[in-house]
Order: structure tokens, then sequence, then C-alpha cells
């Protein structure tokens, strides 16, 4: 029965009793009326102040619940406090809920002050005293653990909710006995009133003061019965708020909570996530740790329970358990909990689901390593147990396997393996090399079929393992296989094993049939730079081949052309040669060099393929190879009535530092096929410069433009490849590799060359080349002295010629001993090192290529000895190659020449290195002449007095450009007219070959 139906009961049972009394005992209070009037009066006031202070002391009780109730509710604020405002706001109504019990003793002591309360009342206020103590606690509780964290929360939650109920029961209990004590007090009064109703009846007073009496009482009654309802009611929405709060709060909690005492035993369990209970619930309260997990799990988990109850602090611990759905990972966060009397025997173990962190983690680790691993192997036989072993020491995976196609047999082989340490895995690796899978067969055939991943839970219980013997000794389990795919097609099989049944983990194969892609494409790298350094490897060998080749070639062929040149040369100076004689030596000689002219444009050629050219660069004077040019190229422009025009941009550097000889051969190639292709009109050279980013660098810019027939816009692009020509039937003389060596080497200085035009519009050349400045000049430009014929007055000077060939030495000797120098032969390098023991010599030349011991070996031997250490030795070599220059060098010789040999050349170097002064042929008439003005009386007519030949030869020269050959043919013409050679040396010495063109004239 409720509050409100014991205050009715009692108002009607009190109302009925006085009416009941009152009349019966009217006319016997009539004589002592008068003397209890004032005793009831006194009475009255007394009881109804005594039930007032009872009440007094009932009504904290309610108080306290309210406050309680509203202070923890704002101690567990979902999800959390707002601020410490709220937690304020839970002390205070706390702590009010403390003093509203305080005050309810206050009221009931002093209700019962002097007398002492009944027994029933005492033992109220010990209970009282009691919910004032565990509400202190529950005050210290939530002081020490922040009310943020879960467990704590439901630490908080059920003290409360004890300490509520204990309140509502004596609530409820001190109410009843109210009621009685009111009851019993009633009854009391109710004698006392009867008498003195029956007393007032007699006299009239005493019945209407008992009806002033009854009227306020019932007032009273009403007025606490509505009051307390109120109350009831209010409370009670309160309470129902704040608990399906609760309820609410703890379905959102996403960990799982335990108890757990010092010896690891579960004391509760807290959690509204089931599946992420090891054991169910029931199974765990009341159990030790090590009844439930495996042994070594159970000594990690009670060491950190006892480490936070013994140090008073929070421990944390990650760890891996395996679960009924799978593994999964957990961090734990151990709390000890501390009793109002100080003593720690318990810990809250709270434990969080952090998989799916764990995992990506993992993963990520994986994919990073792998990709260390490929970026740093040089072989898929190196990559492949490194990633195995990554992924299984990193992943928890006890056994890795690759399998590989074999295309011969169409069947799956072993290709690498990779365990851990410990398992027993001679049997299944036995079994596992022996064995071979065709399309379809067993786990890794199925994959190689299916192109798919697939997942066996336990391989000793799938009748489709077909080594589950082995597997079940090994104690594998799980295993799950995933494809190497290679441009869509399978190449190869993973599978991983488990020493567990686990259950599939769809993130794990998810990544791992990515790394089977990375693996695949990593193949496909490796096989093609397999593929790449094979083929670098057989083009090495090729070119080295090649390059053997023509070094031989070189040799073979500038030897017999060294011959040929050079004894024509010689020939050339004989007086006695008739005017047939002399123009068949010529025939021969120019002949000679256009062969070579062909032979060295091949071997130049072969030299850019083979990357073997080497720019030398040096300064010298643009404006002067520019007029070098012109002069060149101006007779044979005006033997065909062609205008050729050089036109240098103001401003640009007169000095400039480059590869002077690569410049001009480009010159010469562009220039020399405007002039040969061009029948009317001429051919303009314009030269310009551009400013680049780096001051000491400037961009020549050459335009050759020709008015000739023009280049079709189909053979432009042919034109630059090797022995192609665009020319017509009959003007195609050469072999086509002019223009492809001045393209390689316009881009070997850093430029490019177009061509531009069309048919019967003329044709324009451009390349540009990149050059540096020259601040200061190289130089005056020297003027060419006559022939050599002697040596000046000095001691005899004595050489050593070496080669195998005898035409060589032979040509050699016939070169210099007419010039004064003693000269010895040596057929080989032996016979070399014997002569040179045995007399002393100025300078050894020294050919490389010999049979037996070659140049380079005897070099080496001569430099070792004291008298070689101060002999120039000067290498001779037939090779085309500019990097002959370097090994020669790194043999020990001073300087090479070549073959053919150039006269002038070989006794430069000689004179360079021996400090030798020569005396020149007519030098002080030449000298004298190049000071002198042309001479006037030198006409076409007196020129027709030589022979005819002489005349052809000289315009010839003059038309190729080789100014050496026509010093050598003017040197002839001493013999007839002495005086007509000086004019015309004369004239070659100013450069004005345009006047030597007007005197020579055409056929």
């Amino acid at each position: 029965m409720n509050d409100t139906g014991t205050t009715k009961i009692t108002q009607s049972s009190l109302a009925g009793k006085m009416g009941r009394n009152t009349a019966a005992w009217a006319m016997a209070a009539v004589i002592v009326a008068i003397l209890l009037s004032g005793g009831l009066i006194w009475l009255h006031e007394s009881q109804q102040t005594h039930r007032d202070e009872i009440r007094a002391g009932i009504k904290p009780i309610m108080d306290f619940r309210v406050n309680l109730t509203q202070g923890v509710m704002f101690m567990l604020q979902v999800p959390a406090p707002r601020d410490n405002i709220d937690r304020g706001k839970g002390l205070t109504l706390m702590d009010q809920a403390r003093s509203s019990l305080d005050e309810g003793l206050r009221s009931l002591q002093y209700s019962f002050a002097g007398r002492g309360p009944p027994a029933k009342w005492s033992a109220f206020m010990k209970e009282m005293e009691m919910l004032r103590d565990r509400t202190v606690r529950l005050y210290e509780l939530t002081l020490r653990f922040p009310s943020d964290k879960a467990v704590n929360r439901q630490i908080i939650l059920d003290e409360y909710s004890a300490i509520n109920r204990h309140a509502e029961l004596l609530d409820s209990r001190m109410r009843s006995t109210l009621v009685s004590f009111r009851e019993q007090q009633d009854r009391i009064f109710t004698v006392m009133f009867v008498i003195s109703v029956l007393l007032l009846t007699l006299v009239g007073t005493g019945v209407h003061l008992g009806g002033l009496i009854q009227s306020r009482l019932e007032k009273d009654l009403d007025r606490y019965r509505l009051h307390l309802e109120e109350l009831v009611e209010q409370r009670s929405a309160a309470l129902s708020e704040s608990e399906a709060r609760l309820r609410a709060f703890l379905e959102t909690f996403p960990d799982v909570a335990f108890v757990i005492d010092q010896e690891g035993r579960y004391v509760e369990v807290l959690t509204s996530v089931p599946e992420l209970l090891y054991k169910p619930e029931e199974q765990l309260k009341g159990r030790f740790l090590s009844d439930i997990f495996p042994a070594a799990d159970a000594d990690r988990f009670l060491h950190v329970v006892q480490e936070a109850i013994s140090s008073g602090k929070i421990q944390t611990i990650e760890y891996r358990l395996s679960m009924p759905g799978g593994s999964k990972w957990f961090e734990g966060r151990c709390v000890p909990v501390v009793s109002r009397s100080g003593s720690q025997d318990l810990a809250i173990f709270v434990a969080r689901d952090i998989t799916q962190k764990k995992r990506s983690e993992e993963l990520e680790a994986v994919q990073n390593g792998i990709t260390r691993i490929i970026a740093e192997a040089s072989s898929i036989t190196y990559a492949l147990p490194r990633i195995l072993k990554n992924v299984c020491t990193m992943l928890g995976w006890d056994l890795g396997e690759v399998w590989s196609i074999d295309y011969s047999s169409g069947s799956l082989h072993c290709r690498c393996m990779w365990s851990i340490a410990g398992l027993q895995m001679a049997s299944y690796e036995e079994h596992t090399q022996a064995i071979a899978f065709a399309r379809g067969v067993g786990l890794p055939g199925r994959v190689w079929d299916s192109g798919q991943v697939e997942w066996v839970p336990d391989v000793t219980r799938d009748p489709k393992f077909l080594r589950a013997a082995s597997a079940e000794k090994a104690g594998l389990h799980t295993a799950f296989a995933v494809p190497i795919v290679l441009n869509r097609e399978v190449t190869g099989v993973m599978v991983f094993f488990h020493h567990e049944v686990l259950g599939q983990e769809d993130d794990l194969i998810q990544t791992i049939s990515g790394l089977g892609s990375q693996i695949g494409q990593f193949i496909e790298r490796t096989e093609a730079k397999e593929q790449l350094k094979k083929a670098k490897t057989e083009a090495e060998a090729a070119s080295l081949a090649k390059s053997a080749f023509l070094a031989n070639m070189s040799h073979e062929i500038r030897t017999p052309m060294n011959a040929i040149l050079g004894f024509a040369q010689l020939l050339r100076r004989d007086p006695l040669l008739t005017p047939r004689q002399r123009k068949d030596i010529e025939t021969i000689n120019r002949n000679g060099k256009h062969l070579l002219a062909l032979i060295n444009d091949i071997l130049e050629m072969s030299r850019i393929e083979a990357g073997r050219i080497v720019l030398r660069p040096a300064d010298f004077s643009l404006k002067d190879l520019l007029a070098d040019l012109e002069l060149t190229f101006h007779p044979q422009a005006e033997s065909k009535g062609l205008y050729l025009t050089f036109e240098q941009e103001a401003g640009m550097p007169e000095f400039i530092h480059a590869d002077e000889h690569r410049l001009r051969q480009i010159f010469i190639n562009l220039v020399g096929n405007a002039v040969k292709f061009t029948d009317q009109g001429g051919v303009s050279v314009r030269v310009h410069g551009e400013v680049t980013y780096d001051p000491e660098l400037v961009r020549i810019v050459v335009n050759v433009e020709d008015t000739g027939p023009g280049i079709p816009e189909k053979d432009r692009q042919r034109i630059f490849q090797a022995f192609e020509q665009a020319g017509t039937a009959g003007r195609t003389a050469g072999t086509g590799l002019g223009l492809p060596i001045s393209r390689e080497l316009v881009h070997l200085m850093g430029g490019e060359i177009t061509v531009t035009g069309a048919p019967g519009g003329g044709s324009c050349f451009r390349f540009d080349v990149a050059v540096q400045r020259v601040r200061e000049g190289v130089g005056e430009k020297k003027v060419k002295a006559g022939r050599i014929v002697g040596l000046k007055a000095m001691e005899p000077v004595r050489l050593l010629v070496v080669d195998d060939n005898p035409d060589s030495r032979e040509l050699l000797c016939a070169l210099l001993r007419p010039i004064g120098f003693e000269v010895d032969e040596a057929e080989d390098g032996r016979e070399a090192i014997d002569l040179f023991t045995r007399h002393p010599y100025h300078a050894v030349l020294m050919d490389v290529r010999m049979p037996g011991m070659d140049g380079y070996e005897a070099t080496q031997r001569l430099k070792a000895t004291e008298a070689g250490k101060t002999t120039p030795i000067i290498a001779v070599t037939a090779s085309a190659f500019g990097d002959e220059e370097d090994r020669v060098k790194g043999a020990g010789a001073d300087a090479y020449i070549r073959k053919p040999f150039i006269e002038e050349e070989v006794l430069a170097i000689l004179g360079q290195y021996l400090g030798l002064q020569y005396v020149h042929e007519e030098q002080g008439e030449q000298e004298g002449a190049a000071r002198q003005p042309l001479p006037r009386e030198i006409t076409p007519e007196a020129l027709a007095a030589l022979p005819k030949e002489w005349i052809t030869a000289m315009r010839e020269s003059l038309e190729e450009g080789d100014m050496n050959r026509l010093s050598e043919l003017i040197n002839q013409v001493q013999t007839f007219d002495q005086d007509m050679a000086s004019k015309l040396q004369a004239l070659a010495d100013q450069y004005d070959y345009g006047r030597l063109g007007e005197l020579l004239g055409k056929e």
C-alpha cells in the first residue's frame, strides 16, 4: 500500500472515533472540563509538534534520494560531463544528500531528546547513519575515479543503485512506523479527547473544542497527503529518466570490462558487446584467468593485474586472441580499485577491440616492406624468399610458398619456400619439392585455373588438399592461396599456412592479392631488365667486334694508302718527270686522296655510331675560320659562275673556344654541297649569335642558303641518313655521309641542324652550336713557310723507324733522309729494343700495330729504361679513331701521327720534341713576296707558257681547296720559271685565291 492510501485510512479512522466518543463522555467531563481543557490544549499542541518533528526527520530521506539521484546523473552525463561545472554540480548535490541525512538525524534526535527514541526509531537512525557513510564513500569514489571512464561509471552506478534501494526501503519503513506512531498518539489523544468531550458535553464547551481539534487535524492531514503525493510523483519521474539514460549509456559502451582480484579471479563482467568476450559471461564469473586462457596468456594478464594493484598505477597491454570468429587484437587498460580503507585488492580491466587498427598497421607495414624489397632486389630469385618472410613474420603466418608454371610440362612447381623456425617441416618440404600440380589440381592448381583467391580453413580436413598428411605432421591447418598475375594471365601462385584454424580474413586477402599483381609486375620488369641487359651485352660485344673490325680495316686500308700517297708526293718532287708522267702521278695522288676521303667518311660515321667521337676544343679566331672557308670555296664557286658571300653579324665574338676542326668539317660539308649542286645564282652563308643564360656562352647560328634545285619534302629526313643521297643522276658523287656526319657533330656540340626550301626554290641548311667566348685574342695568323728542305747546322739527328710494313718504313726514310736525318729501321718491337740498347737515338717513330711484340709493349719497355725516359717516342698509327691517342699516350708515347703521313706534320712534331730548326725552300724570297704587292706583269697569257697539265692541276687543287697540293705544284713551276713560281706563291700566301682563279682560268 502506498503512502497516500495510508494517509486516507488514518484520517477517516481518527474522525470516526472522535465522533463516537465525544457524545459518550460529554456529560462525564462536565466536572473536570475546566481542569482538563487547558491540559488537552497543551497535549494537542505537544503532539502536533512531536509529529512535525518526526515528519521533519523523515522528509530528508526523500530529499536525500532526490539530491543523490541528481548528483549521480550529473556525474554520469552521456557520453561524459560537459565541463567541470556539471561535475561540480554533481558533487554539490551529493554533498547536499549527505547533509539531508544529517539534518534528519538531528531532527529525530531533537524529537526524542530527554526521553530517548523508541527501539525501532533508534534502528532507523542507525540505518540513516549507514546511508550517510555510504554516501560519503560514493562521494570519495567519485572524486577518485573520473566518470569519463566506462569502468568508473559502472562502479559509481552500482554503488548508487545499492544506496538508493537502501534509502527507499528505509523511507517506506519509517513512513509505516510514523503512521503507527500517529495512530498510537491519536488513540491516547482520543481517550483524553473523549473525556474532554464528555466533560464539555456537560458544559458545551468541550464539544466545540473537540470539533475544532478534529477540523484542524483533518486539514493538516489533507495538506500533508497532497504534498507527499506531489513529491513522490516528481521523484519517481526523475528516477525513471535517470535509469533510462543509464541504460542507454550502457548500450552504447563499446568496450568490455572485468573486475578481477589480485589472484586473477573474475569478480564481475561488464559489457554490452558479448561477442568481444573470449568465453560467455556465465563461464567467466568466479573463474580464474588460468582456467580461461592458455598458460602464457594467463601469466601475462595476471602480471598486469598484480602490477596495477601493487603499484597503484594504470597498466596497459596489447595482445592477440584467437576468437571463434577469427583472431582479434585488443588494447587492455588495468586500473586499481582503492577501497575506503585504502586497501587495494581489486582491479578493473578494460579491453578495447583494436583489430582493425592493428590489421591496417600490419598490412601497411607488409606493403611497405615488400615495396622496399622489390626496389632493392636485383632479381626475382633474390626477392621471393624475402617477400615470403616479410608476409609471414609481419602477419603471424607460419609458412609461405611460391609456385611457378613450367610451360614445357604444363604444371606448377614449387619455386621457393620460407617457414618459421621450430616447425617439423622435413617431410612436408620433401613432399612439396617432389610434387607438381596440373591446372585445376590441388590448391595451387585450382587458383591457377580460376585466377581467384582461395581460403581453406583446415587443409588437414580438405579432401582436395593432396598434401594433407604432411601438413598435419608439420602442424599446418589454415591456408590461403593468391594468384601471381602478369598481363591478366596467372604466371604463378603464392600459398600461406597457419598452425591454427582461422576464419576467412577479407582485408588480408585483399592486400595479398594486390601483392600478387605487384610481384607479377616485378617479374615483368626483371625479365625486361634481363633482356635489356642481355641485349646490351650483345650490343657491347657487337660494338667491340665492330670497333676491332674497323680498327683492323683502318690499319689495313690506310697503310697501303700511306704508301700510295706518300710515294706519289715523293715522285712529284722529281724534276726529271715528263709532263705526261707528272700528270699521271697527279691523277694517282688526286684519286688516292678522294679514296682516302671516302674511307675517312665511312670510318668517321662508324666512330660516331660507336660513340667514340671526342671534341677537342681550343681557342681560335672565328673570323679567320670564315675567311679561310670563303677563300677555299671562292674559286670553285667562281669557276661555275656563282656568287659566294659570307656575312657575319656585327658584335659576334672574334675569338671562341670550340673544336675548330669539327666546326670546319660541318662548314665544308654544307658549303661544299651547296656549291656542288648549284648551277645558277649562288650561295650565301650568314652567321649570327644568340645570347644564352650564361654570359660566357654564345650560340652561333649559321644559315647556308643556295639557289640550287632544292630538296623535296620527302627527302629532307632521308638525306640525314647514312649512305642516302637526294641528288639527281650524275650529281651524287660521294658516300652520302657528309650530312649525317654533320648532323651528329652538331648534336655533339649541343645544337640542331634543319633544312628548308622547295624544289626549284633552293635550299637553306640551318645549324646552331654553343661555344664559349674568349675575351683575349689567340695570336696572329702565321704566314705559311715554304717546304722544308733541310736542317740548320747542328749535330746529326739520329732516328729509329719501327714498322713491320717495308713500304711504310721506306716512305718515312725517303721523307726524312733528304732533310738530313740519320735513320735506322726495325721490323718489330723486339728488334727496336735491341737497336735502342746498342745505339743512342734522338727519337723513335713507333708503329703501334705489329706482329709479335707490338708498338704498345715496345714503347712501355723502352720507357722503362733510363735512356728511354728522355727519348721522345712518336707513335705511328693507321687508326681513324681519336681515342687511339689516349691509348698510345697511356703506353708512354709522347705524341702520335696518323697514316697516311703528311710531311709537314711529321717534321713539325720532330721539330717540337727535338727543338729543331729547319731550312725552308726559298723562305726569304717568299716572305718578301708576301710583303710585296701583286706583280702587275703576271697575266693569263704569261701563265700560258707553262705546261698545260700544270695549269690544269693547279686549277683543280684550287677548286678542291687543296692548298698543300697547290703549293707543291707551284714549287714545281720553279723548275720551269722561278720568277713565275714566286709570283704565284705570293698570291697563295696572301690568300688571294680569287686572283689565282682568274689567272688559271677555266678548262
